[in-house]
């Protein structure tokens, strides 16, 4: 998980950056310009912060007057070896395929073969 945070007007080290009130740094330096801090949360915490499906970001400001441009948090899924392989290798992972997918495939397949017919 990886969380990218533009703040504005940053003047000191010392505003600390937490996740559901833990510490997880602090944002970059950059007086009077928009700086961007990214902070990278390994995959344990990562589980560990997202397991109830919500994150809390909180900037303790130290009394500046910062802005806050934007955050933005990503997620990479990487998904377990389940013991599912398909020809030696790789996982299964089953996805569903619209109805309408379903149909137009049907349609087109039988739009083909009457055109062949004729």
């Amino acid at each position: 998980m990886t969380v990218e945070i533009k703040a504005y007007d940053v003047d000191y080290d010392n505003n600390i950056v937490k996740i559901d009130g833990e510490d997880v740094g602090v944002l970059e330096v950059g007086n009077n310009i928009v700086t961007t801090t990214i902070i990278t949360i390994d995959g344990e915490n990562a589980t560990k912060y997202l397991s109830d499906n919500s994150v809390t970001i909180f900037i303790d400001k130290q009394g500046e007057a910062i802005r806050i441009d934007s955050i933005k948090i990503t997620v990479d899924y990487i998904p377990k070896s389940n013991g599912n392989y398909n020809n030696g290798g790789g996982n299964t992972i089953k996805a569903p395929i619209p109805l309408g997918a379903i149909i137009l495939t049907l349609i087109t397949i039988q739009i083909i073969a009457l055109k062949r017919l004729n």
